[in-house]
């Protein structure tokens, strides 16, 4: 790495957050209403869709957690003025599960209490077994095997994301090459190490059966399940520069079983 090209953007000062919990069984709605509103929300509007077993998570006064996973809708937002953030979330206020919500938080948040939320999700000293895929399919056909995956976590940590990245843009001339519209990583979360075999077959299977259209390298476990990273055009050129400054393969590559096959749908 020779040099760093910087852009620097306005600063927002306000970060708002907005969180929804729903019921597991009105997850399909809640897909297919998030892939209908995802292209028309400002860049700055950031949805999270996080299946999770905490049992602390907003609930409104007198409804009581119904045990097992819950969907949370979470949202952050930077904006110029409490009333801009506001603006943008009110869009939420009318999805049509708003009259079934087990619970509804908004307000001003953080990057620390973000990420203070997050570390008590993704907490230190258990185990982790993660996969990952992105994805274009409509909300009709993830639903079925992203609903079954969410259904099936049984530990306390484990969470799965629906990470809504569109609308799409053009990608500059850089490594990181391929996206959809929608990011969903898996992470089992659990204690022992007899285990590691029932969590990794798991999640990289369920994964693998959400389709998609690659993966990102920093959720994803090449040693047991290889998909596609980057465009094939970058892999093509990263295969050259190998070859000419590391013939020998003196530096290890990425751990896989077939690296000829690593940027392939296997």
């Amino acid at each position: 790495m020779t040099a760093f090209h910087l852009q620097t953007y306005p600063a927002y000062p306000h970060v708002w957050q907005d969180t929804w919990t729903f019921a597991l069984a009105d997850g399909g709605t809640l897909l297919a209403w998030m892939h209908e509103l995802l292209p028309q929300l400002d860049r700055r509007v950031e949805p999270v869709i996080a299946a999770t077993r905490l049992p602390d998570v907003p609930l409104d006064p007198g409804v009581p957690h119904p045990g097992g996973t819950v969907l949370l809708l979470h949202t952050t937002v930077m904006a110029s003025s409490p009333e801009e953030a506001a603006s943008m979330l009110a869009v939420f206020d009318d999805g049509p599960l708003a009259e079934r919500r087990l619970g509804h938080v908004r307000g001003a948040t953080s990057i620390e209490e973000e990420n203070r939320a997050q570390a008590g999700q993704s907490p230190e000293g258990y185990r982790y077994a993660v996969d990952c895929t992105w994805t274009d399919a409509p909300a009709s056909s993830l639903a079925p095997p992203l609903l079954r995956l969410w259904s099936e976590l049984d530990t306390e940590h484990s969470f799965s994301i629906w990470y809504g990245w569109a609308p799409d843009r053009p990608l500059p001339d850089m490594a990181f090459s391929v996206e959809g519209n929608v990011y969903i990583a898996t992470y089992a979360i659990y204690e022992n190490a007899a285990d590691d075999e029932k969590y990794r077959s798991w999640v990289h299977s369920r994964t693998a059966a959400l389709g998609g259209a690659g993966v990102y390298l920093g959720d994803t476990d090449f040693t047991r399940r290889q998909d596609r990273f980057v465009s094939d055009t970058n892999f093509e050129r990263l295969s050259a520069v190998r070859g000419k400054w590391d013939p020998d393969g003196r530096f290890v590559s990425y751990l896989c079983a077939d690296p000829a096959r690593l940027n392939s749908r296997v």
